[in-house]
């Protein structure tokens, strides 16, 4: 019986499991799967021959009907495990599933630090588009940045809310994640993007005197770094990656 607490909603078209399981590319690649429920994509994957196949699930119930339909396959591990908490053994060069909407944030700034080529998700549509938003529209965020610092972000299929079971409230998009070899996040960096980013309409110099505590300033400090940045007087949701982390390694090296 699926979870409501688990935002569970099985990907169950043909159409689209067919097409995300390609987009993955897994022939011969480690692959990880998140959230695999009872496998609807696994089996799709399955079927391009991947060397191996970890699939984590937090669910023990989907777990175990995961482990009955697919557990005789030799290249299929399955660990029932919060994705959150798992560490990977070993490096992947895919990852992939079918990401539940309230915890999507989360999850995808773990996968930002992993040692992966590739990433194939279906995610919430809204929630995909923050992710690949362009500095000055209305979705530029927190996570258009550290994903913009991390991947290449291409959008693939709208997957309408019928192809799942129960349908959700809103349609999904599968997108592709290519990993360009950028940091995503250190902590510092989080910090810096988090805190202005929650001013997003304020003007960056108003942002970090305002946010001077979480940047670890004072507010005349915050205001002295700001004046040197010939863009201090851009609203946030305006920055260009580039002067981003132009304004971080200024609030970095006043530390």
């Amino acid at each position: 019986m699926l979870k409501k607490s688990l935002g569970q909603h099985l990907l169950v078209s043909e159409k689209f499991l067919k097409a995300e399981a390609t987009l993955c590319v897994p022939r011969g690649k480690n692959v990880l799967e998140i959230g695999p429920g009872t496998g609807n994509l696994t089996e799709h994957i399955l079927r391009h021959k991947p060397k191996l196949l970890v699939c984590v699930e937090k669910d023990p119930d989907m777990a175990s009907a995961l482990e009955f339909r697919l557990g005789n396959q030799k290249n299929l591990r399955i660990i029932c495990q919060d994705f959150l908490d798992y560490k990977p053994g070993a490096d992947f060069d895919i990852v992939c599933g079918n990401l539940p909407y309230y915890i999507s944030s989360k999850i995808l700034f773990k996968v930002a630090k992993m040692d992966f080529s590739r990433a194939v998700f279906c995610l919430q549509k809204e929630f995909a588009e923050r992710i690949g938003a362009k500095p000055g529209e209305r979705k530029y965020s927190r996570l258009s940045v550290q994903a913009g610092k991390a991947f290449e972000v291409s959008y693939r299929l709208g997957v309408p809310a019928g192809a799942f079971s129960p349908p959700p409230q809103v349609d999904s998009q599968i997108i592709v994640l290519e990993k360009t070899g950028g940091n995503s996040a250190g902590k510092a960096s989080d910090a810096f993007v988090t805190a202005i980013f929650s001013h997003r309409k304020k003007t960056l110099r108003a942002a970090m005197i305002v946010s001077c505590a979480a940047l670890g300033l004072d507010k005349a400090r915050a205001a002295a770094i700001a004046d040197t940045l010939a863009f201090s007087k851009k609203r946030v949701f305006q920055l260009e990656m580039g002067e981003i982390a132009e304004a971080e390694r200024a609030v970095s090296a006043a530390g």
